[in-house]
């Protein structure tokens, strides 16, 4: 599941097959989780700021809708479908995402072309090394394809 999360200190959730869940926080800083991804298991002493739980008082968390958030939908689709698909996504995302950043895409364009880049792509059920590397690269192609034909100007 998908939770938005206003304050951006939980990083992770996990539920366990007894109902416990754990969870990774930090202060909303991407350099810490950065951090433990790359040297895990391993913990690196570091001079960020610290999580100060009395501080913050309350955490805030709510249901995230695929009607309100499209893309969420082609996450799970992409996920459920698995193969290549996952690949592809994120790599067309990362066309398309940085397209918008510099102003050649509509923010509202997004959901639209990763769907038509997921429509468009043969998948690959269980892909080597390879073939999710070809994936990667034919969802950057598509994704700038696309791009350049519907939306240059």
């Amino acid at each position: 599941d998908v939770l938005l999360h206003d304050e951006s200190i939980v990083h992770a959730m996990v539920e366990f097959q007894d109902g416990n869940v754990k969870a990774v926080l930090s202060v909303p800083d991407m350099r810490i989780p950065i951090q433990y991804a790359l040297f895990a298991p391993e913990r690196l002493a570091n001079s960020f700021p610290r999580l100060d739980l009395a501080r913050v008082g309350t955490l805030h968390f709510r249901a995230a809708s695929c009607e309100r958030y499209p893309a969420l939908c082609l996450g799970y689709r992409a996920g459920k479908a698995g193969g290549t698909y996952p690949a592809v996504l994120s790599a067309a995302n990362e066309v398309v995402v940085q397209a918008l950043l510099e102003g050649r895409l509509g923010f509202h364009a997004v959901e639209d072309l990763l769907a038509a880049v997921l429509d468009a792509h043969v998948p690959v059920a269980h892909p080597t090394l390879p073939e999710l590397r070809e994936a990667d690269r034919w969802a950057r192609e598509e994704a700038a394809r696309r791009i350049a034909r519907a939306y240059s100007g």
